[in-house]
């Protein structure tokens, strides 16, 4: 998955860190930097496949606009379960047309053709982004996006001091001074903040199926610059999610 975003007039692209499985299938030169940040993360655990990584030099960007095979999370985030299927559907049926190629090949052809491979392995991560999305909305998995505004947000509620905006997650509103300098309480409008609130609950309602039995939770950031307003849902109980591991490469020998 990722996400491009503009903080303070900076434009940045988060990239998921599963995704730096794809870096080694494309055929095109990579710039340093996106290799450097890929090769010096540390994993802990396996969850850390749902962090993202912050890129915002100039060609790191372009690169990721131009690369399809990583998901674009802003274009997907409110689509329904029907319109996720589609999308993973046009791209299993291109790989699926692969799979046919490749199994007339012969085995030399096969070692001449290895950016057929490579296509195919990509359109099977370009899927599994799309699984991540709805997985996401039903909390089957936590994506742990950047706690920013999104510069794209529809809900944005603002007076002369400060504003609430909806974050990149959009289970989190971001209530924070303009000037981006440390919030008081003294400086929370309650009713700004309630109309975001349901503002927010509308939103997620239209835009998520799953989007039920939350609890509001609210906290100060430890830098003290946002009020956090998260609706923390349950796990959605039917799990979706495909059993055991996964065997994306069996219809390519």
């Amino acid at each position: 998955m990722k996400i491009f975003n503009v903080e303070n007039g900076k434009e940045k692209v988060y990239v998921q860190v599963s995704d730096f499985t794809t870096f080694t299938k494309v055929d095109k030169p990579i710039p340093a930097g996106i290799y450097l940040k890929a090769m010096n993360y540390r994993f802990q655990s396996n969850d850390d496949k749902y962090n993202f990584i912050e890129y915002d030099d100039p060609e790191e960007i372009e690169f990721f606009k131009e690369f399809d095979y990583i998901v674009d999370y802003k274009e997907v985030k409110n689509k329904s379960i029907s319109e996720l299927q589609h999308l993973a559907k046009i791209a299993n049926d291109e790989a699926n047309e692969i799979s046919v190629l490749w199994n007339e090949l012969t085995p030399e052809e096969k070692k001449l053709n290895k950016a057929l491979s490579n296509k195919y392995m990509l359109l099977h991560h370009k899927i599994q982004d799309y699984a991540f999305v709805l997985w996401n909305k039903q909390r089957h998995i936590k994506l742990n996006m950047p706690i920013v505004p999104d510069s794209d947000s529809t809900l944005v509620i603002s007076n002369d001091n400060c504003r609430v905006q909806s974050s990149l997650e959009p289970n989190i509103l971001l209530y924070y001074k303009n000037d981006n300098s440390e919030l008081e309480d003294s400086d929370i409008d309650k009713d700004m903040l309630n109309s975001a609130i349901a503002t927010q609950i509308l939103f997620n309602e239209q835009d998520n199926d799953y989007f039920r039995d939350y609890q509001i939770n609210k906290k100060m950031s430890e830098d003290n610059k946002y009020y956090i307003v998260e609706f923390e849902q349950p796990e959605y109980k039917e799990d979706l999610r495909p059993k055991g591991k996964n065997n994306y490469n069996k219809n390519l020998n």
